[in-house]
């Protein structure tokens, strides 16, 4: 020891001066890190889970589609938001989806490439959820659309009200 005392280890916090270690009261999802002079803790960082109380922060590991983001309190994670997808595993985060024009990654997408927009929608790619067609009648946004208006002409003998067929 010295002058400058040690550093409180994972678990406590310390206030400094005189005082000794105090066991850490983090809530679910916060912890003490080594060094915390908070009693409540700090937020879990992202990939990780922390249970409270005076638990170290461990390393999230989810199925494919979910993800711990900052402040996690279950190591199942939550699922991938819209727009980004989730690889799951150990350190599982989230990443921005990078599909195609006509596809879209929805909540809890597994892959980068996502899926074909819904017919009755249109998909610009990247992060960007698909949207409702704005097409007119003779015209649809079938399966995989990309266009707004419409990509596709009503079929012979169907009627189209714009949206689908």
């Amino acid at each position: 020891e010295s002058a400058e005392g040690v550093a409180c280890p994972v678990g406590y916090w310390c206030a400094g001066g005189a005082k000794n270690k105090a066991r850490c009261t983090a809530p679910p999802g916060k912890f003490c890190d080594v060094g915390s002079s908070f009693v409540n803790g700090t937020a879990c960082p992202a990939t990780f889970w922390c249970e409270g109380e005076n638990k170290d922060k461990r390393a999230c590991s989810t199925v494919p589609g979910k993800y711990c983001d900052a402040g996690a309190a279950d190591p199942a994670g939550k699922l991938c938001p819209v727009g980004t997808f989730c690889a799951g595993g150990a350190g599982a985060d989230k990443a921005d989806c990078t599909c195609a024009a006509g596809r879209y990654c929805p909540e809890g997408a597994v892959a980068t490439d996502g899926l074909p927009c819904d017919s009755g929608f249109f998909c610009t790619g990247g992060t960007a959820d698909q949207q409702p067609c704005t097409a007119e009648p003779g015209k649809y946004c079938g399966g995989g659309s990309s266009e707004p208006a419409g990509d596709t002409s009503c079929p012979v003998g169907s009627y189209c009200i714009g949206y689908h067929y």
